[in-house]
């Protein structure tokens, strides 16, 4: 057995240059470095350009992964004290229309952060503008019973009679100052 002859046989292609690679690349710049051009300004500047760009990208990511040897973290707690805590009620799903106006506040404090509802949007919607109810101290003081004005306005009974309570206490249906802790900026330390 020859290897020579076995070898002779055999038909070896030469691998194709680098130029032939990069003119088929679809690597940005890189068939502007490898041209089968002489050395010029254009193909030095793409050199230049490329390098410059390597070495943006391998000193990003040493500092990437030096940040994450270092094991930065942040930890949160909140911590509530309660001397006694109310269990809520289970309810299991019988796939029955859900009625918004069986909803109560409680339900709406314990489900709403999981359905999206506590962020302000669904309280705010509650509370009548004072068109409402002023209007309805107008038909309080034409005349008109309670219920007959909770029917008229489509407004639960509770909530005519608190507006009542309120403007005949206070003489006014605008929104009065709530209750709560101060604020931690005072007026001239708040950012115009």
């Amino acid at each position: 057995m020859d290897l020579k002859a076995d070898s002779e046989d055999m038909d070896y292609k030469r691998p194709a240059p680098i130029e032939v690679f990069a003119s088929r690349s679809t690597l940005h710049g890189i068939s502007h470095m490898f041209t089968y051009e002489r050395m010029c300004i254009k193909r030095t500047l793409w050199i230049l350009f490329f390098l410059g760009s390597l070495g943006v990208l391998v000193l990003v990511c040493v500092d990437r992964v030096q940040f994450y040897f270092q094991y930065p973290h942040v930890t949160k707690l909140d911590e509530v004290s309660a001397p006694m805590m109310v269990f809520p009620s289970v309810t299991f799903c019988n796939l029955n229309s859900f009625r918004f106006n069986r909803v109560t506040r409680n339900d709406l404090y314990h489900a709403g952060e999981l359905l999206a509802l506590l962020n302000g949007s669904i309280m705010k919607t509650k509370e009548l503008t004072k068109q409402v109810r002023d209007k309805v101290v107008e038909k309080y003081e034409a005349g008109l019973g309670y219920k007959k004005i909770s029917r008229a306005l489509n407004i639960s009974l509770s909530t005519i009679k608190s507006i009542i309570r309120k403007w005949k206490e206070y003489g006014t249906t605008a929104n009065l100052p709530r209750g709560g802790r101060p604020p931690k900026l005072k007026s001239r330390t708040r950012r115009k």
